[in-house]
């Protein structure tokens, strides 16, 4: 949707989407729940997209959804997409981060399972002031990585069983 407010996404299945499962551009305050989104397609050579794109949506929630292969993240935020709620979904086999927050600050990401991603579980760039908790990033080549973003709360997360660095700090103020 582009300049949408208010929709509900929900009980919806993509399977083998090429592109984005859903799109949210420019759109505040809409709700996207119990939708399963598996990027596995018939065609080898062909690859999928994503699970959950919002570009400059501020004001959102992204809630009970279970991701899978997907040849991007999961769940990404981008470019002005502020204040979004990423809430008890379950997501894996990424090619990319399960979920990735960039340029968007005050995202809260809660209670989440990210398994299996071809990144960090969660990563943050240039994304600042958001909570970071109770979220389940086992098995991942990184747990949780914060680059260039400051003000977040990391607090209670299960980053064990990492390839690399649980949780990572780079950049940011402190």
């Amino acid at each position: 949707t582009s300049g949408n407010e208010g929709a509900l996404v929900t009980g919806n299945t993509f399977n083998g989407n090429l592109g984005r499962a859903v799109y949210l551009f420019d759109s505040s305050r809409n709700r996207v729940e119990n939708n399963t989104v598996s990027g596995l397609v018939n065609d080898p050579l062909l690859d999928s997209d994503g699970g959950v794109f919002l570009e400059g949506a501020p004001d959102n929630v992204v809630i009970g959804n279970t991701i899978s292969d997907a040849g991007d993240a999961g769940v990404l935020l981008s470019a002005g997409s502020h204040r979004n709620r990423v809430e008890a979904n379950t997501i894996f086999r990424t090619s990319d981060s399960s979920i990735s927050v960039s340029d968007s600050d005050g995202t809260e990401i809660v209670d989440n399972v990210v398994h299996l991603a071809g990144g960090a579980a969660i990563r943050l760039g240039n994304a600042h002031d958001g909570v970071i908790t109770g979220n389940d990033a086992r098995f991942n080549p990184g747990g949780i990585e914060l680059g260039g973003s400051n003000g977040n709360l990391v607090e209670g997360n299960d980053v064990t069983a990492s390839l690399a660095s649980g949780i990572s700090i780079e950049g940011g103020l402190g």
